[in-house]
């Protein structure tokens, strides 16, 4: 089957499957490009819900991140500065967080959730690690061209452990 997706210029992010749904990440090239995070049925490609942040929304490279019935998702591209980290309910695409994650540089790779942490890249702003429920800052591995670290791939985790690399201004594994 092909699903066509309305409003969209571009499917840019990978995409999530999680039960009867598929989430990915778009853009609608208007006068502005403006992101959005579209959810479509699995069986029908009918779309479910779109959040786009009232058009506030950057364009979406990140893969969507599904646990625990909330989508996780950055904004922004390469050159973007200001974007942030988004929590919506995955049955609905309503904010589940009061604020978005706001970070200094983009968010391109998905958020790994575990427990109640969700870690994401930042580009040039590092690794960072939000409480999964409020989306409030729990710690941040210090990025930027002072570092030598810009992440921007998905972390993985294990055995306690967070592991990213940064491959821009060094080649380094975190």
């Amino acid at each position: 089957k092909v699903f066509e997706v309305e409003k969209s210029s571009q499917v840019m992010s990978g995409i999530t499957g999680a039960g009867d749904r598929l989430y990915f990440g778009a853009q609608f090239a208007r006068l502005k490009a403006e992101g959005h995070l579209v959810c479509l049925d699995r069986e029908t490609g009918e779309e479910r819900w779109r959040f786009g942040d009232d058009d506030a929304m950057l364009p979406v490279f990140c893969t969507p991140t599904v646990a625990g019935g909330r989508v996780y998702c950055g904004e922004g591209l390469h050159e973007h500065t200001g974007c942030r980290l988004f929590c919506v309910d995955a049955a609905t695409g309503r904010p589940a967080w009061a604020q978005p994650s706001p970070t200094a540089s983009h968010t391109e790779g998905g958020p790994a959730v575990v427990g109640d942490l969700v870690i994401f890249p930042a580009g040039d702003d590092g690794l960072i690690a939000a409480d999964a429920k409020t989306g409030a800052e729990r710690w941040r591995l210090k990025g930027g061209k002072e570092t030598g670290i810009h992440i921007e791939a998905a972390p993985a985790v294990g055995g306690g452990r967070v592991f990213a690399g940064s491959g821009l201004y060094s080649f380094v594994a975190v």
